[in-house]
């Protein structure tokens, strides 16, 4: 309740405000059904809420000039604050002629959406001045952030007019972060904030049309888990940030106006652990943030670019540059450039997170690695995207990772376990004098196949194989715009050599750490194996049903004869349950079934011997 509240109350409880607080201190306190229900109008009408939504357990009126409302409950936002008890002191010279006007209120265990306070104390002196004293505040954090709640044991307001003139705030908890002290004051052209926490130094000047904005880290703290995904528990934050605002006086940060942010800030000892980066979790991690971005709202809608913004972690620097607009509609459109300083390859190798890339622990390197990527696109023209990579990689291998060395495709006796479809592992073939379980058929050569069925296979999954030198970036780029057209059913766009990286050692998990995996894998096979070889590879060891391994295995398992004997309509079949065999033919089988017999037709596909060469297409 405010003094505007009271003051409406003045015409409904006049009279019995001089009846009660007339017989002084002989008088009983008065209780009345009247008085209750004229308090819920007011508050409902003060409000602009309807009247069944205040809820109000009693109302009491003490001789000694107070007003009292119990179990107050009122609608706030999408939510109820409830007040246990509410005291309204009143002047009883006022009282006397009819006036409620209010000396003090005293709200004790007020809640509110995601919060409470013990006690509010309000002192109202004449001349439009307030004095607020909030004791033992808590707020909850946000969804996102659960363990940044806010805690307060004492919090003191100074309000001329309705605007708050000083503010100081002591016994501060942000997170378990604390205790701090926080000191607001209002001077003739707007606010200053001053506030220390914990290591964290933090002023802000705010005035018409214009905010500033400093906070000074030194090994600042954060002892929480942010959220399930980020763990700032050991992490140390040093840097500086600086916000600069202009716009209307009040108005939102970025309404009619422009922000600014500018800074570096340093982190070490951060935990980080979600599954679009990897399955592992990403422990003592340093990395440093500096740059500046600039947010403003246009006609167009919200407008955000940088001209640069960086990420280093060791010897690894990337740099961002560019803008993002987002219009009303929804629409976006984004045009940026991606840059990676030129990096020594074995720095850059060890400036990544083991746990990150993990099958790639002992590759040994050399040389040096640099460029950038430009991407552009606006949501309107999808999937037409703009990409144009220009990336120079100068690293040589001079030691293959044991986990996952791309020279054991060149042993003609190598094999691998895969489990059956009871569960049970099997010893599959990769190479002709390779070891093989009772009942899995033997080695199929790529030479004992007949090219239209290769050649289906590679309309369906890779029809420049002969030509990359392990990474389609044509297909890449036409994948990147059916995803952001539609993310909901992300594509692949896997060649097949990184297919044969990921079936032999990294599995089917999607995430940043393991594409990481599998481009650098995919990049050391092109250099060491033939590309006959890897083909010969694939077929052998794509998956074409639960259990069901390479090309021999499903001939057999769904048409009864070898490789060598499928027709063009029976390969078409089997290539269309790529690239999610263990679905079966459903009818998202029959609809690629269908492409593939019509492409065909039509795709161009370049054959053995056309590696680099430009060679004719064969079809």
């Amino acid at each position: 309740m405010t003094s505007a509240v009271l003051l409406r109350l003045r015409r409904a409880l006049g009279a019995t405000l001089v009846m009660g607080v007339g017989l002084g201190g002989l008088a009983l306190s008065v209780t009345s059904h009247n008085l209750a229900s004229e308090a819920r109008a007011m508050v409902a009408a003060q409000l602009g809420v309807p009247l069944d939504a205040v809820r109000l357990e009693r109302a009491v009126l003490h001789p000694l000039w107070a007003l009292q409302l119990d179990g107050l409950q009122v609608p706030l936002g999408d939510h109820v604050a409830g007040v246990r008890r509410l005291t309204m002191e009143l002047d009883p010279v006022a009282a006397l002629r009819g006036r409620a006007r209010p000396r003090r209120l005293i709200a004790e265990q007020v809640t509110v959406a995601r919060g409470t306070i013990e006690r509010i104390e309000a002192v109202l002196p004449e001349g439009g001045r307030t004095r607020l004293l909030l004791s033992r505040l808590h707020v909850e954090g946000q969804p996102l952030a659960p363990k940044l709640g806010l805690h307060a044991m004492q919090v003191s307001m100074e309000l001329h007019h309705g605007r708050v003139s000083r503010l100081a705030a002591s016994g501060v908890l942000l997170g378990g972060l604390g205790p701090a002290g926080l000191l607001l004051r209002s001077e003739e052209d707007g606010l200053v904030l001053r506030g220390a926490m914990a290591g964290a130094h933090m002023t802000i000047e705010a005035g018409p049309g214009r905010a500033e904005a400093n906070i000074d880290m030194d090994r600042l703290r954060l002892p929480f888990r942010l959220n399930p995904w980020v763990d700032l528990s050991d992490t140390r934050i040093s840097g500086q940030l600086a916000l600069h605002t202009e716009g209307p006086w009040g108005a939102p940060l970025w309404e009619d106006g422009a922000v600014v942010l500018r800074g570096a800030v340093a982190l070490s000892d951060l935990a980080l652990r979600h599954p679009a980066l990897t399955r592992n979790a990403l422990p003592h991690l340093a990395m440093l943030l500096d740059g500046e971005l600039h947010l403003a709202r246009t006609q167009a809608g919200l407008r955000a670019w940088t001209p640069r913004l960086s990420l280093s972690m060791g010897e690894l620097r990337l740099s961002l540059s560019g803008e993002l607009e987002r219009r009303p509609d929804g629409g976006l459109r984004v045009s940026t450039d991606l840059v990676l300083d030129e990096v020594d390859c074995a720095q850059l190798l060890q400036a990544l997170p083991r746990h990150l890339i993990p099958h790639l622990d002992g590759l040994g390197v050399r040389g040096q690695l640099g460029g950038q990527i430009h991407l552009s696109f606006d949501t309107r023209t999808l999937p037409e995207v703009d990409v144009r990579p220009s990336v120079d990689i100068g690293c040589q291998v001079i030691g293959d990772p044991p986990q996952a060395n791309a020279r054991t495709l060149l042993d003609d006796r190598l094999s691998i376990e895969r489990p059956g479809a009871d569960g049970q592992l099997r010893r599959l073939p990769l190479g002709p004098r390779a070891e093989r379980a009772p009942g899995v058929p033997p080695f199929q050569s790529l030479r004992g196949l007949p090219w239209p069925v290769v050649r289906t296979f590679l309309v369906a999954e890779d029809n420049q194989f002969y030509q990359h030198r392990g990474f389609d970036v044509q297909m890449i780029i036409r994948a990147l715009g059916m995803d952001l057209k539609e993310p909901a059913s992300l594509r692949g766009a896997s060649t097949v050599t990184q297919q044969v990286a990921k079936n032999l050692w990294l599995g089917n998990e999607r995430a940043l750490g393991r594409k990481l995996e599998e481009a650098v894998l995919a990049w050391r096979l092109e250099q060491v194996v033939p590309k006959e070889r890897l083909l010969e590879v694939y077929l052998n060891l794509v998956e074409l049903g639960s259990g069901i391994y390479g090309i021999s295995m499903a001939a057999q398992h769904y048409f009864g004869k070898p490789p060598h004997k499928l027709t063009l309509d029976q390969a078409a079949q089997l290539a269309a349950l790529l690239p999610a065999p263990r679905r079966g033919m459903d009818e998202a089988w029959a609809r690629r079934y269908r492409d593939i017999l019509h492409r065909y037709g039509t795709a161009s596909v370049p054959g053995p011997g056309s590696h680099g060469s430009g060679a004719p297409s064969t079809r």
